[in-house]
């Protein structure tokens, strides 16, 4: 499963609420609010540049791939 961390992302850049996310990123508050708590299904990847652009990131900062990790742990 892959997971986002928007949120994790955005608070160690100083980024401490859904409202300053959204302005940052030009986003709506909604939209914003999804990706801020892991709701989202699927991003445009328009959408996801501009969080990338905001938060000063790449794309893979943003993702976590859950079952890689889960194996990664079990093979050290």
């Amino acid at each position: 499963m892959i997971t986002l961390r928007v949120q994790a992302v955005a608070q160690s850049r100083g980024i401490t609420t859904i409202k300053d996310f959204a302005e940052k990123a030009q986003l709506a508050y909604d939209t914003a609010a999804d990706l801020w708590h892991g709701r989202m299904k699927r991003i445009d990847l328009v959408v996801f540049y501009r969080v990338c652009k905001a938060l000063q990131c790449a794309p893979s900062d943003l993702l976590d791939y859950e079952e890689w990790a889960a194996l990664h742990a079990a093979a050290a």
